[in-house]
Parts: C-alpha cells; sequence; structure tokens
C-alpha cells in the first residue's frame, strides 16, 4: 500500500500538534500550581494575618462569645490553601453569621478592617418586643372578684423568670424582674421548663399568631385601656387582663376563630360606649369579664351581677 508524502506530512503534523498541546496544559498546570503555591505561602504571611477582632456595641456579658465566634472562623483555611485570616481575603459573610448565632441577642452585624491585623466588629442587640413567662399570671384573688373564670382563681402560681422575645415571638434571652408594663406580657404555660436557659431559642407562639397578638395588644392600649398581662391558652384561645376605671381587673376573652381585627373592633366599641354611658350618669362600672368571640354580641358581666349582652 502506497503512502503518500502528503499523507505522512499530515500524521507528524498532528502528533506535532498533541505533543504541544500537552506541553502548553503541563506548562499551564505547573504555572497554576507555583501560583496557588505563591498565594497560599503570602496568605499565611503574619504582615497579613488578623490577630484581633473588637467587638462595638455588645453588653460585656456576651462579648467575649462573640470573639470566640469571630475568631473561630478565621482559625482555618479556603480550600486547604489560603488562609481565612487574611486582611485581604477575610470571610467577612461568615464571620456575620457565626457572630448572630453566638448570641440570640444580635439583631444586626456589621463588620471592617481596622487595619491589616485587626477586624471590628459593630453590632446592634434585639429591643424586646415582649416578655414571654412560662407559667400561669399570678393573679391574687383579692384583686379580681370572686366571680370571675375559674382559671384565674384556681391556676395561679409563683413566677420564678420571663424572656425577653422579640418581633418574631424568638425568645432569645432571660429577661431581669420587670415591674409595670413596659413591655406586653405574655404568660405561656404550655412552653414551661425546669431550666432557665431551654427556652432560649424556642417561639412563644408561631410568629404569624404572635404579630396578630402584638397588633390587638397595641391596639387596645392605644384606645386607652390599661393592659396588664395576656394569657396565652390553647387552641388560639386568650384572656387578657385589663384595669376597670376602678383600677380592679377585668378579663377579656377573645380568640383566633374569627379575625382579631373584628374582635378588636367590638370591643373598642364597646368598652368606649359603656364608659362613656356611666360617666354620663355619674357612676363607676366594674367589669368581671367582657367576652368578644361570639361577633356583634358581646357578652359582658359586672359587678358579680348576670351576664349581659351588648
Amino acid at each position: 500500500m502506497h503512502i503518500s508524502r502528503r499523507t505522512r506530512q499530515s500524521a507528524s503534523y498532528v502528533e506535532h500538534r498533541r505533543k504541544k498541546a500537552a506541553w502548553v496544559l503541563a506548562g499551564f498546570i505547573v504555572i497554576v500550581t507555583l501560583g496557588v503555591i505563591i498565594l497560599s505561602w503570602v496568605s499565611k504571611l503574619s504582615m497579613f494575618k488578623i490577630y484581633n477582632v473588637r467587638i462595638d456595641g455588645a453588653d460585656p456579658d456576651i462579648t467575649p462569645s462573640l470573639q470566640s465566634a469571630a475568631l473561630s472562623v478565621l482559625d482555618g483555611y479556603y480550600f486547604g490553601f489560603f488562609s481565612k485570616s487574611n486582611a485581604l481575603i477575610y470571610p467577612r459573610g461568615a464571620i456575620i453569621r457565626s457572630v448572630k448565632e453566638a448570641s440570640g441577642r444580635i439583631d444586626s452585624v456589621e463588620t471592617h478592617l481596622n487595619d491589616l491585623h485587626q477586624i471590628s466588629i459593630s453590632v446592634i442587640e434585639k429591643t424586646p418586643s415582649a416578655l414571654a413567662c412560662p407559667d400561669f399570671p399570678n393573679l391574687d384573688s383579692d384583686d379580681i372578684s370572686s366571680t370571675t373564670h375559674p382559671s384565674t382563681i384556681l391556676s395561679p402560681v409563683s413566677i420564678d423568670q420571663c424572656y425577653f422575645a422579640d418581633k418574631s415571638g424568638l425568645i432569645y434571652a432571660v429577661a431581669p424582674d420587670i415591674s409595670g408594663n413596659i413591655y406586653p406580657r405574655y404568660y405561656i404555660p404550655e412552653v414551661s421548663s425546669a431550666s432557665s436557659t431551654a427556652l432560649i431559642g424556642d417561639y412563644a407562639t408561631s410568629t404569624e399568631a404572635f404579630l396578630r397578638l402584638q397588633s390587638f395588644y397595641n391596639n387596645v392600649q392605644a384606645a386607652g385601656i390599661e393592659i396588664e398581662s395576656v394569657l396565652i391558652k390553647e387552641k388560639g384561645e386568650y384572656e387578657m387582663y385589663v384595669q376597670n376605671p376602678d383600677m380592679s381587673i377585668a378579663i377579656i376573652y377573645f380568640n383566633e376563630s374569627r379575625p382579631l381585627t373584628d374582635e378588636l373592633s367590638n370591643l373598642i366599641s364597646f368598652w368606649n360606649y359603656m364608659i362613656t354611658n356611666t360617666r354620663a350618669t355619674k357612676k363607676t362600672i366594674s367589669f368581671d369579664y367582657i367576652d368578644v368571640r361570639y361577633g356583634t354580641n358581646v357578652f359582658y358581666r359586672v359587678n358579680g351581677g348576670v351576664i349581659s349582652s351588648k
């Protein structure tokens, strides 16, 4: 079989191109490898190393844990080669996430370089939206008429501890002993716990229900009704304890069986009508309870009398 000279040249050319491509690929791999080695070495140089983490805006009791969380992120390598503590390539996003996870009290985190050896982390702690108390309200029977609902007379026990809840209903910190109505106070016996910190990280109720309850609470308060606390019961049932004009305690029953906005409207309309009417007659009214769970019919009882509706 005759092989032409042109064919032999073509095969030699293809083989030459293959060898050249192999050498180019090998050279590229060598260059990349050397580049990785050099960059890895540079990333570990002490002149670029972050040694210190400064925390601004956090209370002293959680500052050490936030620093530790940030430093733990810096203690490692990208892909096993490049130091995460290098000031030029430090993992800003991972530090922010780690610091947030280190304490449920943190609302927002920002970080920036002070110099090549220190980063500054500015945090803003959460503002409490409510107090969540894992027990029944400690109501004194002397402060409530003996004709009120049995649950408020038979179940009260002492409160050992309440917790701060954020705007989503997340329980995030142990609360100090707070008197007065600085924050809405919700009693939630269904989430009771023997540990003083076991509830941290749990939710007082679902976020959706918490937001509806907060709106109901704020609007009742805005209507001039002084609220003491709210008992969150099972199946969307609530008891709100409010002050009568004579400073005694009345119970408002409401639930999630119908929109809380409707129950709120009925409650405020009823309250304003009754208070205005009694003022006009120069009398003082004292509710035992007001029940707005049944549509436009508001059931109530005053001074231990018979049940009425409006």
